[in-house]
């Protein structure tokens, strides 16, 4: 057996590993962030950086490991570790006020993803305006898993789901997508 021969699957393990660690790194940044957290009066949403952080694992890792670090952080919240918002953990949180937000955030990191990485090897101009697009549509995905769950768990119409599960929010999520574009702008593709 020559030593080439031995080497590459070597590499190959060491390479997967790093995945793993992005991904795990991925969760954990999730759940950190998931703990900034500002009460919001007459909605029990509260304002995190949750929405920072799946937009900016969806332009740094690209889809598929943005997902898979999303479905890492459910799947240790759900499992009884205290990842989500206030070091909640268990099912209850899942399906709770905030699951349906929770549950968005799969499609909404592989779609942050897959649009950013579209522009990630454009002039800068263009990344900002790429990862601005890909933010603004996580936001949405966010926001309609959001909406429909709160109006559903809350028994109450979709305009006062709105009201309180959508409307407080856009404003500072506006921001939260100025931030991740200007950050994600800053690389070039790569290492996703």
């Amino acid at each position: 057996m020559s030593v080439r021969s031995q080497i590459q699957p070597l590499a190959s393990s060491q390479s997967q590993l790093m995945l793993v660690g992005q991904v795990t790194l991925g969760a954990l940044a999730l759940a950190l962030l998931s703990q900034v957290k500002i009460a919001m009066p007459g909605t029990p949403i509260p304002l995190t950086l949750q929405v920072l952080a799946v937009i900016l694992l969806g332009g740094v890792l690209g889809p598929r490991l943005a997902v898979a670090a999303v479905a890492e952080y459910l799947l240790l919240g759900v499992c009884g570790l205290p990842v989500f918002n206030n070091w909640a953990a268990g099912l209850g949180t899942m399906l709770g006020a905030t699951g349906g937000y929770l549950f968005a955030f799969l499609p909404a990191a592989a779609l942050c993803g897959a649009l950013y990485h579209r522009f990630a090897t454009q002039p800068y101009g263009m990344r900002v305006a790429g990862a601005a697009l890909a933010g603004l549509a996580g936001v949405v995905v966010i926001y309609l898993g959001g909406w429909v769950w709160l109006a559903c768990w809350a028994h109450i119409s979709l305009a006062k789901a709105f009201v309180a599960g959508v409307a407080p929010f856009i404003t500072v999520d506006i921001l939260k997508v100025s931030a991740a574009a200007s950050l994600l702008a800053l690389r070039r593709k790569g290492a996703a």
